[in-house]
Formats: C-alpha cells, structure tokens, sequence
C-alpha cells in the first residue's frame, strides 16, 4: 500500500512538473530573449485574444510603432553590446510607459510595436517613454543617448480587422515623427 501510494504521488509531481516544463516552454517560445518583449509568435496569439475579448467592438485600438534613433551609430562608435542595451532600455520604456494589459512586441531589430484596447483617452503613453528615456539618459553615464521615434494610430471603435492596414497607419506616423525628429537635430 505504501508503494502505491510513493508511485501515485510520485506520478502526480512528474506530471505536474512536466505541465510546468510545458508552460515555461511555451512562453520562452513566445518572448524575445533580449528585451522580455513578445517575439512575433507570441504577439499574433496575444493579439487574437486582445482582438476576441474587444469583439463587440466596444473599444478602439492603439497600436504602435516605435523605432530607435540613431542604433547605427551606438553600434559602430560604442558596439554592439551597448546597441543591445540601447535596445533594451527602449523596451523597459515602452512597457513601462503602455497600460498593463498592452501587448508589446519586439516587432524586428529596433522596431517594436505596442497593440491595446483604449476607450476615449489613451492616455499620455508618448510623454511617460520620453520621461523614462530622458532620466536613463540623465542617469545613465553612457556616452550616447537612447531616442525613438514613436507613431501611435488610435483605430476608430471595430476598426481592427486589417491588422496590416493598422500597422502600416502607425509606421507611416512613426516615420514623419522620425523625420521630424531628425530635421530638428
């Protein structure tokens, strides 16, 4: 009796050890290693179940689109361990900036994306991400500063059944402010 009972038990925490393998698997498969951002897997999924539980149409989308400024020349003049950094420190601001239940996604090399329902007012996410980054780079002691350029589309209420569209909305505000941002300089 006591051996059946060490093999049942036994079996349970095997089993129970093998469901928690597969859950932490199944969330590195989806994060990008680098910046704990979504990787373009794990976005599409959290994007259908953002998409699916705002499926009335109740709320508006925001998505969008952020690229670093200047990671050529962090690389070449610091290297690209310090590009990494750059990187990184651009996704700590975006998550932090961007409500909690934001999906954030590295979306390629400097490129990130940030897709969430809103209702009337998004809120100031452009402002928080400049604040983050301007105290990192006040604090930092790096020699160079973390910029980005950042587009942000509010998809009217039910809008957001062309997922390409959107983004394409969003890249093309990003740019112009990259533009902008550039002719400033």
């Amino acid at each position: 009796t006591v051996n059946m009972l060490n093999n049942a038990l036994g079996g349970l925490i095997n089993l129970r050890y093998k469901h928690y393998l597969l859950k932490r698997i199944e969330k590195m498969s989806g994060t990008d290693v680098l910046t704990g951002l979504y990787n373009r897997r794990g976005f599409c999924a959290e994007y259908e179940r953002l998409t699916e539980s705002n499926a009335n149409g109740g709320l508006s989308l925001a998505v969008i689109m952020c690229d670093l400024d200047g990671l050529k020349y962090i690389n070449d003049n610091f290297g690209h361990e310090e590009g990494d950094n750059a990187i990184h420190v651009a996704a700590c601001a975006l998550k932090s900036a961007c409500p909690p239940e934001a999906v954030c996604t590295r979306f390629g090399g400097d490129e990130m994306m940030v897709v969430y329902t809103c209702g009337e007012d998004c809120g100031s996410v452009r402002d928080r991400f400049a604040e983050y980054l301007d105290k990192y780079n006040s604090e930092s002691g790096k020699p160079y500063t973390v910029a980005a350029s950042m587009g942000i589309y509010i998809a009217p209420k039910g809008e957001f059944h062309d997922f390409e569209e959107l983004v394409k909305k969003s890249d093309t505000l990003m740019y112009a402010e990259k533009k902008r941002r550039k002719a400033e300089r």
